[in-house]
């Protein structure tokens, strides 16, 4: 060990262990390219370039700046789309690298971010990663291996479709784990899709199990929520779902937190429908959303 981190450690020493930990990422050996992949929270990771883990058997991309990383974000991909959808078929990948955003990818295939399964539940949806799955073992690897959405970091996430409905569960789970949310052409009232032939295959008909379509209902769990900020679009000719899903949401939100109002914002797309057209066009003003409320973020140390 060298003269200069014999003194580094001793420094890290008189600072207790939690600076111990921090300065343990500057020790000898790491190359430039490394260091620069440490986070605004100063917590290190170990992945430097763009990489595709495999984390109990799913895929998942990780995508990373080339300066700093201003924040984590996850990426949500729609039920059954591929997780490069949103950088192939879009320049939102593009544009948040850019800006400094070190993307989480995974493959959700087709995830309907349910809390648990039923025995009504479809015998193949069955196979599909819950919402817990997503915390404890997608998050949970990310953060304890890699250091990438660690609680002591900067997250926001990011869904369409599916994967925006999933998104907003995951504010509501865990309120304060993300700062920042961007929901686009998502479900959040689950009874008023009650014809929904997914989500009937996965909680069993609603006129039967009414009670379960509100175990993973946004609208229903508003109560929740707390002050992660939250951008909501939806094209107003979707044909999937409704428009109204998103303005039934912003709705309760602010019906039940007033105070939330400038956190909040409600943006339906006229002639806008449910495809990478309309999710592509709203790229620039979701990031601009981000960015505000990533920077105001304060890692936890």
């Amino acid at each position: 060990m060298t003269a200069v981190s014999l003194l580094a450690r001793a420094f890290c020493l008189l600072w207790g262990a939690g600076a111990l930990l921090a300065c343990a990422d500057a020790a000898p050996g790491r190359s430039g390219a490394e260091t620069s992949s440490a986070s605004q929270s100063g917590r290190y990771s170990s992945i430097v370039q763009d990489t595709t883990l495999q984390v109990d058997g799913l895929a998942v991309t990780i995508r990373v700046p080339v300066g700093p990383v201003k924040a984590d974000l996850l990426v949500l991909p729609g039920w059954n789309y591929s997780r490069t959808d949103w950088c192939e078929k879009t320049d939102m990948c593009q544009q948040a690298l850019a800006r400094g955003y070190r993307l989480v990818l995974p493959e959700m295939h087709r995830s309907l971010y349910a809390s648990r399964y039923f025995p009504e539940t479809r015998a193949d949806f069955r196979q599909e990663r819950t919402r817990p799955w997503v915390w404890d073992t997608l998050i949970g690897t990310l953060a304890k291996q890699y250091g990438i959405l660690d609680s002591g970091g900067v997250n926001v996430v990011l869904g369409l479709s599916t994967g925006a409905h999933g998104a907003s569960l995951l504010c509501l789970d865990r309120p304060g784990y993300f700062c920042a949310a961007a929901c686009l052409s998502g479900d959040y009232d689950l009874p008023r899709l009650h014809w929904d032939r997914i989500t009937i295959a996965t909680y069993g008909p609603h006129d039967q199990f009414p009670d379960r379509w509100t175990l993973d209902n946004p609208c229903t769990l508003v109560r929740q929520w707390q002050v992660m900020a939250l951008y909501l679009g939806h094209g107003t000719l979707d044909k999937v779902i409704p428009a109204e899903q998103s303005r039934y949401f912003y709705d309760a939100l602010l019906a039940q937190h007033p105070h939330l109002k400038d956190r909040l914002v409600l943006h339906l797309a006229p002639g806008k429908a449910h495809d990478y057209a309309y999710w592509g066009s709203e790229t620039p003003a979701v990031l601009d959303f981000l960015d505000i409320w990533a920077s105001k973020s304060t890692p936890n140390r």
